[in-house]
């Protein structure tokens, strides 16, 4: 077992038995831990804002949207064109779903990593997302 940073600044767990791994975000495991299973359409907000400070009195489930207006009323939420976790609408993550075209139009029409629109088609990312 292994704690690493993310590159976003969140801190995951790495588990390993024998070839197998698995990675979790600690904040998940906490609130899992000790508020129960995630309800649908929730995340897990980090109160202050320091994505690996993970002590319960630091974390709540919220819905996408209450944790981005919580951002901006703090002036802590900033909208980039890099990929990241909170630059996408629900619709527009519903279109990138089902959309024909391919990752790289994609990525193009959205101006982010292609990647990024694969971890999305393939419920890598947005998870709560239908």
């Amino acid at each position: 077992m292994s704690v690493v940073p993310t590159e976003d600044g969140y801190r995951k767990v790495i588990f390993r038995v024998n070839k197998e791994q698995r990675c979790f975000l600690i904040h998940r495991l906490v609130m899992l831990a000790f508020r129960g299973p995630c309800p649908e359409g929730m995340v897990v907000n980090h109160l202050n804002f320091i994505r690996h400070d993970n002590n319960l009195s630091n974390l709540d489930y919220r819905t996408l949207e209450d944790n981005i207006r919580y951002s901006r009323r703090a002036g802590r939420y900033i909208k980039t064109k890099s990929y990241c976790g909170d630059r996408f609408t629900p619709k527009q993550i519903r279109y990138i779903r089902t959309a024909a075209e391919t990752d790289h139009e994609l990525a193009v029409k959205f101006k982010t990593k292609r990647s990024f629109i694969n971890k999305i088609r393939n419920l890598k990312s947005y998870k709560w997302i239908d």
